[in-house]
C-alpha cells in the first residue's frame, strides 16, 4: 500500500536541516591515509573504515550500510582537504556505491537495501558493536524465539544510512546514478504495513493501530513490528536529509508524520530510574547506547525548536543517571545551545 498522509497522524512540524547535527559529519580519515581505487587488496581494506568483523566473519557480507555512511563522509571530508587526490577518492566511492547496490532490491521504483543474512531482532546488529549484538541477540533469543528476519530482509535504518552516505557523496562526487538512487531509497519509505491489514511481502513503514507512522529497524517475517526508537531517528534523520538535497517535497508528510509519532510517544520509551527502553516491543530492554539516546533527543529538538525533546533528553538523562550510569555532558549540547539560540 502507498503512502497516503491521511493514513496517518501528522501535525505540522516545522524542521530546519540546518539544525540537524547528523554523526560524525565532519569527520576526516587518519592523516596518512590515502585512497587505492585499483588495487589486488579488497574493497574494505582500501577504504578508510573496513566493514566491521563480525560482517565480515559471523554474516559473511561484505558491506555494512553505516559503515557505508561513514566511508562516505570520510572520503569526502578527505577529498575536500586534498584536492589533488579527489579523482582517486571518488573512484573509490563508486567502487562502494557499486557493492552497495548489489544489495539494492529495486521494486517498482523503491529501492529497498537487503541484509543477506537472518537475524533474530531487537538489538543492533548494525552498530559495529559485537558487545551488544551479542547482548540483544541473546536477551531476544531467550525471550521472543520466535522474532526472526530471514535472509534479505529490509530496514528503515538500513535505508536511512545508505541516504545520508549518497547525500554526504553528493557534496564531493555527485552523480546522476546516485540521485536516481536516492530517490528510490526514499520512496521505499512510501510503502505502508497498516495494522489490522495484509502486510505487503517488504515493508519498512508501518502504522500503528492508534495511527502512528513507524520507520521499522527490524520489521518481523511475520508483518510485526518492533517499534525501536534509535531505528525510527536515523531513518527519520535520512530523510530529512534526502528533502534538504534534493528538493524532494513529498517527502516531508512522512518526515512530519514520522515527528508526530516521536512527539506523542517519546514518553512511552522511559523507564523511570531506569535506562531508557530500547524497542516499544519489549520495554524490558534497556537501550545499549544510552549516551545516544539522549542525544537524539536534543538532535530533534535543534532540528525542530519542539520543547517536548529537550524536555525527554533531560527526563532520559535524569533516569540514566539515576541507575547508575554517568551520561556525558555532550549528550545535552545540542539542547543547551539552540534553548541559548532561541532565547
Amino acid at each position: 500500500m502507498s503512502a497516503r498522509a491521511d493514513m496517518y497522524r501528522r501535525d505540522s512540524i516545522a524542521f530546519d536541516r540546518a539544525g540537524l547535527s547528523y554523526d560524525h559529519w565532519n569527520k576526516k580519515p587518519p592523516e596518512d591515509w590515502t585512497p587505492v581505487s585499483s588495487s589486488e587488496a579488497r574493497l574494505g581494506l582500501r577504504l578508510p573504515l573496513d566493514w566491521d568483523e563480525h560482517y565480515r566473519v559471523r554474516f559473511e557480507q561484505y558491506f555494512q550500510p553505516n559503515v557505508f555512511y561513514m566511508n562516505s563522509s570520510l572520503l569526502c571530508n578527505f577529498a575536500r582537504r586534498n584536492r589533488d587526490q579527489r579523482r582517486e577518492a571518488g573512484r573509490l566511492f563508486h567502487a562502494m556505491y557499486l557493492r552497495m547496490m548489489e544489495f539494492a532490491e529495486n521494486e517498482d521504483g523503491l529501492i529497498f537495501i537487503r541484509s543477506d543474512f537472518p537475524f533474530s531482532p531487537g538489538g543492533n546488529a548494525l552498530s559495529g558493536t559485537e558487545q551488544a549484538l551479542e547482548s540483544v541477540a541473546n536477551f531476544f533469543g531467550k525471550t521472543l524465539v520466535r522474532d526472526h528476519m530471514e535472509a534479505g530482509w529490509s530496514s528503515a535504518i538500513v535505508n536511512g544510512f545508505v541516504m545520508a552516505g549518497l547525500v554526504k557523496a553528493l557534496d564531493c562526487f555527485d552523480r546522476p546514478e546516485y540521485r536516481e538512487t536516492l530517490k528510490g531509497l526514499a520512496a521505499a519509505y512510501s510503502r505502508l504495513r497498516v495494522a489490522g491489514q495484509p502486510a505487503p511481502e517488504r515493508w519498512i513503514s508501518y502504522v500503528d493501530e492508534d495511527g502512528y507512522l513507524w520507520f521499522e529497524e527490524y520489521p518481523l517475517t511475520d508483518g510485526r513490528p518492533t517499534l525501536v526508537l534509535n531505528g525510527h531517528i536515523f531513518a527519520l534523520f535520512g530523510l530529512v536529509l534526502y528533502a534538504d538535497k534534493i528538493g524532494d517535497e513529498s517527502v516531508v508528510p512522512l518526515i512530519e508524520g514520522g515527528l508526530t509519532t516521536l512527539r506523542d510517544n517519546g514518553e512511552r520509551f522511559r523507564r523511570e530510574g531506569q535506562i531508557n527502553a530500547y524497542s516499544l516491543r519489549i520495554k524490558d530492554y534497556a537501550d545499549y547506547s544510552p549516551d545516544r539516546t539522549v542525544r537524539q533527543q536534543c538532535q530533534l529538538y535543534a532540528m525542530t525548536g519542539e520543547e517536548t525533546f529537550r524536555r525527554l533528553a533531560y527526563a532520559f538523562r535524569t533516569d540514566i543517571e539515576a541507575s547508575g550510569r554517568p551520561v556525558s555532558d555532550w549528550t545535552v549540547r545540542l539542547c543547551v545551545q539552540s534553548a541559548e539560540l532561541a532565547d
